[in-house]
C-alpha cells in the first residue's frame, strides 16, 4: 500500500509544534541561522498536498502529484536535506499516475466565482492623463504622496468628471459625488470587476463610497496570486497597505468564503497583515487567518494603526523587515494577537 505525503513527511521529521496547520522546526536547508529566534521553518500538510517555507533563507515551495511536475528543484531540494526518502515520494507520483485516464492530467480545480466585469463609466478618466491646471488631479496627487506615500503613477488611480450622458438620477448623483475622489480600481485579467472611491476631503462624512457590485467575491491583487515569486502572499485589509506590500487586499476587517477560495487557490503561502486599531476589529482579521492554517505577521510598529502609517514613521525598509521577522502560526499567532491588541 501507497503510503501518503503527511505520513512520510510526519514519520521523517521531529517537530517543535505539531499541529493540524503549520508544523514548526528549524530548517535543514540553511541551519536557521544561529537557531536563537526559534524555529524559523514550516511544514503545512493537506491531504495529498505539503507545503514547505522558511522565514530565516526564504525557501518556499510545496509538493502536489495531481500536477504534471509534482516538485520543483527546491522542493527537491528541502526534501533531501531533511532525509526524506524521495523513493517513497515516487511511489506516490507514481500510483497518481496510475490512476490517470489517459491522455488526461489531473489539475487542482480552482473555485469559479461570478466576477463580472465592471465597465468603466464615461465620466471616469486617468489620473496620469489630467493635465496640471487640473485641480482636483492635483489634490488626488498630492494625498497621494504626502498622505499615502504612493507614487501616483505606480497605479491607474482615477477620476471622475462628474458628467453623465444619462437621465438617470442615482448614475447623475453618483457621478458628482465621485468628483472630489480618488478612484481606485481592482482589475482581474486586465478588466476592471470593483472600484473604491476615497474622499480627498477628510471632512467628508462618507470616507469611502464603493462600486454597487458586491465585494465579497472581489480582491485587490488578483494578479499577485499566481506570480512567480517566492515570498509569501502578504493578505493586507485594504488597497494602500498592500499596494505598500506587493500584496492582496481583502476590502475590510473580515474575509469572506469567496475570498478564501480565491485566496487559497494560490499555491503562495498566505500571511496576514492585519491594522492595529484602538477598537481592535481588526483582530477579526487575525483570528480568521489562524482558523485557515495562514500565518499573520505583528511588526513592530508601536502605536501606528497601519502598515502606511508605520511606513510614514519608520520607513519601508524597515516595516517590511518586521513584518518577515514577525510572523506566527498557531498557539504563538493566538498569543501574539493578544499581545497585538493589547488583551487581558
Amino acid at each position: 500500500m501507497v503510503d501518503t505525503i503527511e505520513n512520510i513527511v510526519r514519520s521523517s521529521l521531529s517537530f517543535a509544534e505539531v499541529s493540524d496547520t503549520w508544523n514548526r522546526i528549524y530548517c535543514e536547508v540553511c541551519g536557521d541561522g544561529s537557531r536563537t529566534k526559534g524555529p524559523r521553518g514550516g511544514w503545512l500538510l493537506q491531504g495529498e498536498l505539503c507545503f514547505y517555507h522558511c522565514f530565516n533563507c526564504g525557501v518556499d515551495s510545496n509538493f502536489d502529484p495531481n500536477r504534471e511536475i509534482p516538485y520543483s528543484r527546491e522542493m527537491f531540494k528541502v526534501f533531501k536535506a531533511f532525509g526524506i526518502d524521495t523513493g517513497d515520494i515516487q511511489k506516490i507520483i507514481f500510483a497518481k499516475k496510475l490512476n490517470r485516464t489517459p491522455g488526461n492530467v489531473d489539475k487542482p480545480q480552482r473555485p469559479k466565482y461570478d466576477i463580472k466585469e465592471l465597465p468603466i463609466p464615461d465620466h471616469f478618466y486617468k489620473l496620469s492623463d489630467a493635465d496640471s491646471g487640473n485641480v482636483i488631479a492635483a489634490k488626488a496627487r498630492n494625498y497621494l504622496i504626502n498622505e499615502r506615500f504612493i507614487d501616483p503613477e505606480s497605479y491607474p488611480f482615477y477620476l471622475s468628471t462628474g458628467i453623465v450622458n444619462s437621465n438617470d438620477p442615482k448614475e447623475r448623483a453618483l457621478a458628482k459625488i465621485l468628483v472630489n475622489r480618488l478612484i481606485i480600481p481592482s482589475f482581474r485579467n486586465g478588466i476592471m470587476v470593483y472600484y473604491t472611491a476615497r474622499a480627498l476631503d477628510d471632512s467628508s462624512k462618507t470616507r469611502y463610497i464603493d462600486a454597487s457590485t458586491p465585494k465579497t467575491n472581489v480582491i485587490y491583487g488578483f494578479d499577485k496570486l499566481h506570480s512567480s515569486s517566492k515570498g509569501p502572499l502578504l493578505v493586507a485589509e485594504g488597497f494602500f497597505d498592500a499596494h505598500h506590500l506587493k500584496g492582496v487586499a481583502v476590502l475590510g476587517n473580515g474575509i469572506s468564503k469567496a475570498q478564501v477560495d480565491i485566496l487559497n487557490s494560490s499555491q503562495r503561502q498566505k500571511v496576514v497583515v492585519p491594522d492595529k486599531n484602538k477598537k481592535g476589529d481588526s483582530r477579526k482579521l487575525a483570528e480568521q487567518a489562524l482558523e485557515l492554517g495562514w500565518g499573520v505577521a505583528f511588526p513592530l510598529i508601536g502605536s501606528c494603526k497601519d502598515i502606511t502609517n508605520a511606513i510614514a514613521k519608520y520607513g519601508k525598509l524597515y516595516v517590511i523587515d518586521s513584518i518577515m521577522k514577525n510572523v506566527c502560526y498557531g498557539n504563538a499567532a493566538d498569543l501574539a494577537t493578544r499581545n497585538y491588541y493589547n488583551l487581558s
